[in-house]
Order: C-alpha cells, then structure tokens, then sequence
C-alpha cells in the first residue's frame, strides 16, 4: 500500500518515467532484504505508476502532449482527474494483493541493514525546485520551459557534475521511444490509423457516453498496438471532432494511461521497471497480462464512470 500510494503520488507530478527509474533500484534492494517475491511489489511499483500519472498533464509524455494541444488549465484539468487517478490506484492495490495474496508474507516486514545516508542539501535544492516548478505550472506558466528552469537551477546550485549525469541517460531507451514515432508516423501515412477509427466509428456515435466508452475502446487497443504517447499524437487531431471535446481530452488522457497497465510492452515505465529488475526477476507478458487484464478493465470502468458523473454534476 505504501509502495502504490508512494509511486502514484510522485507520478501525478514528476513523470512516471522517471518516477519508475528512480524507485525500481529501491524496491529491488528493499525485497531482496527483506527476502519478499519482487514480482508483486515490482508489479505495484509500475501500475501505480501509471495510475497515478493519470491525475495531471505533467503525469506522463502523454498528458503532456494533451495538455499543450487542448490548452485547457493545469488545475482545472487535475480537479477532474485526480478522483479517478486515485481509484485506479486502490484499484492497481486490490488486484496485485489479490493475485499474489498467497505469496505475500502475513509476517511484519523488517529490511536489514542501516537507513541509506540522506544528503540533506540536495534534498531541500530539489524540494524547492518541485514547489516552485508546480506554482508555476498551477498559474499557467509553460511547462516545458517551467521544468527547464528548474533542473536548470538545481544542476547551477546543487555543484553535481553535470558530464557524470549525462552518462546515465539511457540512449538505449531514447532510441526505442523514438522508433515508436517512426512506426506510428508510417502507420498515419499509409491510412491505417484512420482505417482503425473509422472501425471503431459504429460504437462511438450515439451521444457522449457511447462515445466515451467508443473511444475508450479504439485508445485501448491502438495504445498498446502502437504504444500510448505516439498514439496519443495521432488522437490529438480527433478530439476536436468530439460532441465535448473537453470531455474527449480527459477521456484520451485517462483511458491511454491506464491502457498501459495491460500489457508488459503498454507503457515505457513498464519496461523501465523490469529492465532495471532484470537481474532480480523474469517477467512473461503472459505472467504480466494476467494482473494487467484485471487491473485495467476494472480501473476504465471505474474511472470513466467517476469521469462522466463528474461531468455531470460540475462541467
């Protein structure tokens, strides 16, 4: 519960990405201590993840993109989202627990080994940064240029070397993200993209609830053929069509996050997740897919249906 809460808590607002890359080296030395299976906690750390990520445009790639091609506010978008961020991982929570409720110890946990040393400078530059970098995103300031200026000021203030930074980037990871684009750019070009909404058209005419749940279905599928974010480049020019393209944001924001806790390959902070694992667990997409089918199935209904209440009551 703490790992879940923890994970999607940080998502909503620092990237599940990266989110995923800083918790999976902790998780995987927390289990190994402690003598726990990794699966389900490593499982809980990434669903989470994306769940959590849900609530905001600066939770995942995603988002962002829909964030800066809606122009809706940063807030107001959040006071819609959060609610159904949070289920999804309550949700995320109940099915990892029930899946694995025979492997989970009953006993007390207690990690061997001292606290890992805190340097408390770092922390309170980088606390500052976080405060200042959502203040600005809260009163409309551009994200992109929000976020340079404050890793900016960290890396100025923090006297971290910057060329040993550089070296930890994973361009193994870019290089994957970036083919997606290309693929999803060659699937646009020769008409497949439309060729799969125009199959989805039938059951998203009918007013906004059968197009929501339409839409959902369509973001479903195409974000685990073509992975969330470049489908998500393709959607963007859809939404505006929409009977409430407001409604048609949140809808493609919530339903291609949480479309990526189906399957092992839905999300890049899955594979974040298991290829930092590597060396602890081996995870089949088989092994995936049976906590992923229930997780997300269960958390689009919910979600949507809190979504469309929502809508109902205050839009």
């Amino acid at each position: 519960m703490a790992l879940v809460a923890t994970a999607g808590l940080l998502s909503a607002f620092l990237v599940n990405d990266t989110v995923c890359l800083m918790l999976t080296p902790l998780v995987v030395l927390l289990v190994k201590s402690a003598d726990l299976p990794p699966l389900p906690y490593l499982l809980g750390l990434c669903m989470a993840s994306n769940a959590g990520s849900a609530a905001t445009f600066t939770g995942n790639p995603q988002n962002m993109i829909i964030g800066v091609a809606s122009k809706l506010d940063y807030g107001r978008f959040l006071l819609f989202m959060a609610l159904p961020a949070i289920l999804s991982m309550v949700i995320v929570y109940g099915v990892v627990v029930w899946r694995f409720r025979k492997q989970l110890p009953a006993r007390s946990i207690h990690p061997d080994g001292p606290m890992p040393p805190v340097d408390r400078r770092l922390l309170t530059i980088c606390s500052i940064a976080v405060v200042g970098i959502l203040i600005a995103f809260f009163i409309g300031l551009p994200m992109s240029w929000s976020t340079f200026v404050g890793a900016a000021a960290v890396m100025l203030v923090s006297g971290v070397e910057t060329e040993e930074q550089v070296k930890k980037i994973d361009f193994g990871l870019l290089l994957f993200f970036a083919c997606l684009f290309i693929v999803v750019h060659g699937v646009n070009r020769e008409g497949w993209a439309e060729s799969m909404r125009t199959l989805f058209a039938p059951v998203m005419h009918g007013g906004p609830i059968r197009e929501t749940f339409g839409f959902t279905a369509l973001t479903l599928v195409a974000s685990n053929l073509f992975s969330n974010v470049p489908y998500v480049m393709l959607a963007r020019v859809w939404v505006p069509q929409l009977t409430q393209p407001e409604l048609g944001w949140q809808v493609l924001a919530l339903a291609s996050t949480l479309a990526g806790n189906l399957t092992l390959i839905g999300s890049v902070a899955n594979l974040i997740v298991f290829e930092g694992a590597k060396d602890t667990v081996k995870v089949t997409f088989w092994q995936y897919l049976r906590v992923g089918v229930p997780a997300t199935i269960f958390s689009l209904v919910v979600g949507l249906g809190v979504l469309l209440l929502e809508r109902a009551f205050f839009a």
